[in-house]
């Protein structure tokens, strides 16, 4: 995320510009996939670095598909095949696989709107509770250095909830004021 992953250097891009390569990689990449998303931006943001997708595979399809279906110049994935950077048309677009609909809808969440899932994580960030892509944990300590993390919850509206937020008022987005 953020637009640099690349050696060739990316173009920002205009929210139409955005729109227009988000369109073009749904046509193109849906097929391979059983989910596709975008991560909702910040409504008045004006320029993007690049385009992040949350995708779950269909069975038996491989993230390197995605790289001749797009015609990229250019791609990095990580070391565990969980994310990949790819140039499309002077533009940086990352995936990020998940596996299952209930990881998916959780990280669609905590990375919706520019991640406002960390804040909500930095909001309660102590050595009992936290927040990630994968859920709200409590955490237990069995020593001074040796800790476990319990799920609580992965579900976005029972985290949301926890903070003490209506679900439907978030969906809604937000504004600067």
């Amino acid at each position: 995320m953020g637009g640099d992953a690349l050696t060739i250097p990316a173009k920002r891009l205009t929210n139409e510009e955005f729109k227009e390569v988000v369109r073009e990689v749904l046509e193109r990449v849906a097929k391979l996939c059983r989910r596709i998303q975008v991560y909702p931006p910040m409504p008045e943001k004006v320029s993007h670095g690049d385009v992040d997708f949350l995708i779950i595979l269909e069975e038996g399809r491989q993230a390197k598909e995605i790289v001749s279906l797009l015609e990229c110049k250019e791609h990095v994935e990580d070391k565990h095949g969980k994310t990949m950077n790819c140039e499309f048309k002077g533009y940086q677009v990352d995936f990020k696989m998940t596996e299952s609909d209930e990881d998916f809808e959780m990280a669609i969440f905590y990375k919706s709107f520019s991640g406002v899932g960390s804040f909500f994580g930095y909001l309660t960030h102590s050595e009992t509770v936290s927040l990630s892509e994968k859920g709200l944990f409590a955490i237990r300590f069995i020593t001074p250095t040796i800790k476990h993390k319990h799920l609580v919850t992965n579900k976005p509206n029972e985290v949301l909830e926890f903070y003490g937020v209506d679900p439907k008022r978030f969906a809604l987005g937000f504004e600067r004021r």
